[in-house]
């Protein structure tokens, strides 16, 4: 009972007329033997939140929520205690652990339980919060009591959720490929064991209406490719950056060779020489970025996007990701891009550290795209099961955490070996597997 009265000595006589009791012979307000709450916090709280998969069955997930992130406010004028924000729909208050901090012994009942009160031990008893708890608060002297009502509220809304479709079609689609999406297509370059092809898609509803694979008119990496200006650039076998305006017939552009192209935003196409990040705003003159944290650039394949800032449309935050051995994390790499060179900005290597913990695990796979508001990947390798996550980043690729209830990968997908790639085409998340599979994913 005196457990947390030292903490309490300072306080003034203003505080503990503040703070004072109502007498439980009468409603005579007194400003001695002082009873208050000061502080209540809960602890992590452990749920099962159920949804249905493509194929409509049903599959459990398990989330922690960290009660460092739940918030209350104390009203001690209406003596409410109750929760800052509401919790989602599926979070479990049934057993819910509360730590309490005041003056005075503290008992507990469930509201409306008509229960005698039982002593509360902060920190250790579990309590069914579903209904409300009321908490009430006895003076040293035994002379005063005071009584709260503490509610944890929640939504009463399911939360919006991706929702994964399987599309109809003939992809004629195996091993190793990379897909684009521009001008409202789906663009499938496939390695076809050194014969590079071509195969364009246009999804209409839950169906994607295929073309026959084109072959490259030239040797290209295909996992060099990317989008830019309105043309396809790549790189040849021998590392000349190649551009085409369809995908299937490439020239040489500009002669300059690089050891990988990375990606583009609206202003400038970006690679690497080995050395020195390069540049390019017409596709053939090449200009210096930066040489700084070169050994932690992704290699090839490499996801990008780009995106206009919400405070300036002339201005886009431009992130990207891929696959680098010799880091113990995959490398998210983050600049501000601008057509002005005053205020285009440097590109920053993301660091992962014990002040930012919450990186992306070290893929030997991996696959970015933007979909709404936040970046998703997923990946294979990493000490987990390969695509078996969706990783959610809100704050421009600086951290990555699950969101199960709101972002979670095709099931079909899950744990398979096969070569897969995500791009967003018309407002869609589309997964692309080898062997001609294709999911839709919508909001």
């Amino acid at each position: 009972m005196n457990r947390f009265f030292s903490l309490y000595l300072p306080l003034t006589a203003f505080a503990l007329f503040l703070f004072s009791c109502i007498k439980s012979e009468d409603d005579e307000v007194t400003v001695t033997s002082t009873c208050v709450i000061t502080g209540f916090s809960v602890g992590d709280i452990k749920s099962n939140y159920t949804t249905k998969t493509v194929s409509g069955r049903d599959t459990t997930f398990s989330r922690t929520v960290s009660g460092k992130s739940i918030f209350f406010n104390i009203d001690q004028v209406n003596n409410k205690i109750t929760t800052v924000d509401s919790l989602a729909n599926w979070v479990n208050i049934s057993r819910v652990v509360p730590t309490v901090i005041g003056i005075g012994t503290v008992a507990y009942r469930e509201k409306g339980s008509g229960n005698d009160f039982y002593y509360l031990r902060s920190g250790s008893d579990s309590i069914n919060f579903t209904n409300g708890v009321e908490l009430r608060v006895s003076s040293s002297d035994g002379k005063y009591t005071r009584l709260y009502d503490v509610t944890i509220k929640k939504s009463q809304y399911e939360i919006e959720r991706i929702s994964w479709h399987p599309m109809g079609g003939n992809l004629e689609l195996t091993g190793a490929h990379r897909t684009l999406s521009a001008a409202g297509k789906l663009y499938v370059f496939a390695e076809n064991d050194g014969n590079p092809t071509v195969t364009v898609g246009i999804a209409s509803g839950n169906n994607i209406s295929w073309t026959t694979p084109d072959p490259l008119s030239m040797p290209v990496n295909i996992q060099s490719v990317t989008c830019f200006d309105g043309r396809f650039f790549g790189l040849g076998n021998d590392g000349t950056v190649c551009s085409s305006s369809d995908g299937v017939s490439w020239a040489s552009a500009g002669g300059t060779k690089l050891e990988r192209l990375l990606m583009a935003d609206n202003f400038r196409l970006y690679g690497f020489d080995g050395t020195t990040l390069l540049s390019t705003s017409d596709g053939d003159t090449w200009e210096t970025e930066q040489a700084v944290d070169m050994e932690s650039l992704p290699q090839m394949p490499v996801s990008g996007v780009s995106y206009a800032m919400n405070t300036n449309e002339r201005l886009e935050n431009v992130v990207m990701t891929g696959v680098n051995p010799m880091l113990s994390t995959t490398p998210v790499w983050f600049k501000v891009s601008s057509q002005s060179a005053d205020s285009d900005q440097d590109w920053h290597y993301i660091n992962i550290s014990d002040d930012n913990p919450f990186g992306l695990p070290p893929f030997s796979s991996v696959q970015m795209v933007r979909y709404g508001d936040v970046l998703l990947a997923a990946g294979a390798g990493g000490g987990e099961t390969a695509y078996s996550n969706l990783y959610v980043s809100a704050d421009n690729g600086i951290t990555w955490h699950l969101q199960p209830d709101s972002y979670f990968m095709v099931e079909s997908v899950m744990g398979s070996a096969l070569p897969l790639t995500m791009t967003v085409c018309s407002n869609a998340v589309y997964v692309v597997q080898s062997g001609g599979k294709v999911w839709k994913g919508v909001k």
